[in-house]
């Protein structure tokens, strides 16, 4: 999902939004800048907050696999903006069934 504001409270009201009907225990995330605040998400969302150590993806292999089969519809360094939300849904549709 494109998001114009990438502020770490917009992020993670998304992603309790995303989460909100899927029963979890934690949640594995990247050292990037938008979870800095994840002690909040934490709150958010009910569920422990992890980090993947830097430069091993092999700690998040669903992601690094779902990431891939993503690059089949959008190419890295695509400019997100320019696809309509429409596509998004029909990638997510898609890759979920």
């Amino acid at each position: 999902m494109y998001l114009e504001d990438r502020g770490t409270e917009n992020v993670n009201r998304l992603t309790q939004k995303t989460l909100k009907d899927i029963p979890i225990k934690s949640l594995t995330i990247n050292n990037d800048i938008l979870f800095q605040k994840h002690e909040e998400l934490s709150e958010l969302i009910k569920a422990t907050v992890f980090f993947c150590h830097p430069q091993s993806p092999c700690e998040k292999g669903a992601v690094e696999n779902r990431n891939k089969a993503i690059r089949r519809y959008v190419k890295k360094k695509s400019d997100l903006s320019s696809f309509p939300e429409e596509y998004f849904k029909m990638v997510e549709t898609k890759l979920r069934t």
